[in-house]
């Protein structure tokens, strides 16, 4: 598969996550940010949009930001990272840094070769592709983050039981 290959289907990614949730905002991350930006406006034009549901798009450089996390300013919706070529300390910062700060959801986009699977699970990403055998021949990895279903609230964390009443006097603490 050539460059251009994966770069087209990292685009279609990218827009198939806008179309499902109905992105305002959306921040694309990657070393060739202008054809990525390009390419996803190009493909969001296509699509039957109101004016007013066209989403937002910021694009940046992808080592320039790993470099320097000042150019990260606001919060999107939607922050993509594409196919990073950064070293796995840099990449790690630089996702803790986007999902912590600056977006709703993070969706990253990786070959397969440079990022374990492990790394993302510490993460908090969860692999998105449910049939390995679909992204295979690309050589991406998908994995997402979304802060709304990070962690489900255990059903003894409520107002009734935040004292564990049902505790008291059988324990001296």
């Amino acid at each position: 598969m050539t460059e251009d290959d994966r770069q087209q289907l990292a685009v279609e990614l990218v827009l198939s996550h806008i179309r499902i949730e109905q992105t305002p905002s959306v921040l694309l991350l990657s070393d060739s940010c202008d054809e990525v930006q390009s390419a996803v406006q190009r493909g969001l034009d296509a699509l039957p949009w109101e004016s007013s549901q066209l989403p937002g798009l910021v694009s940046l450089r992808l080592s320039d930001v790993a470099h320097d996390l000042s150019l990260l300013q606001g919060r999107w919706s939607l922050a993509c990272v594409i196919d990073p070529k950064l070293d796995t300390q840099v990449l790690t910062r630089l996702l803790a840094r986007v999902r912590d700060l600056h977006a709703d959801r993070v969706l990253h986009i990786d070959n397969t070769t440079g990022w374990p699977l492990a790394s993302s699970l510490a993460l908090g990403f969860s692999k998105l592709s449910a049939d390995d055998n679909l992204f295979a021949d690309s050589g991406f990895s998908i994995f997402g983050f979304d802060i709304r279903t990070y962690k489900s609230v255990p059903n003894w964390l409520n107002a009734r039981h935040w004292a564990n009443p049902e505790l008291w006097g059988k324990h001296r603490w």
